[in-house]
């Protein structure tokens, strides 16, 4: 009989390590397939934003070329620049005939 007992406590100790086992595997894959998903994730941000910061310099160094061409635009069509005195200078220099100008202004 008491051979019987201890056969039948082996198989119910057998059954439950078996079925604690199982339940540790599925347990540990998971948790495997949760990390390997956080991680999938983690790596998804990082491309993003090493995307993001690229687009970032892009537009940046964009920006910066379209101001710096714009300017030379601006220089090109004011050419080259008069100082107040120089531009005084070209009035003074400039014949006017007053009595002209009125005479056909009152015809």
């Amino acid at each position: 009989m008491k051979e019987a007992v201890r056969e039948a406590v082996q198989i119910q100790t057998d059954q439950l390590q078996d079925s604690l086992q199982r339940e540790n595997d599925e347990f540990l894959r998971n948790i495997d397939e949760n990390m390997k998903n956080v991680l999938k994730g983690l790596v998804k941000n990082q491309a993003l934003v090493e995307a993001y910061e690229a687009d970032k310099t892009i537009l940046d160094t964009y920006v910066d070329s379209t101001i710096l061409k714009r300017r030379r635009e601006d220089d090109d069509q004011e050419g080259p620049s008069a100082d107040a005195r120089s531009s005084f200078n070209k009035l003074l220099d400039t014949p006017i005939d007053f009595s002209n100008f009125i005479m056909h202004r009152l015809n």
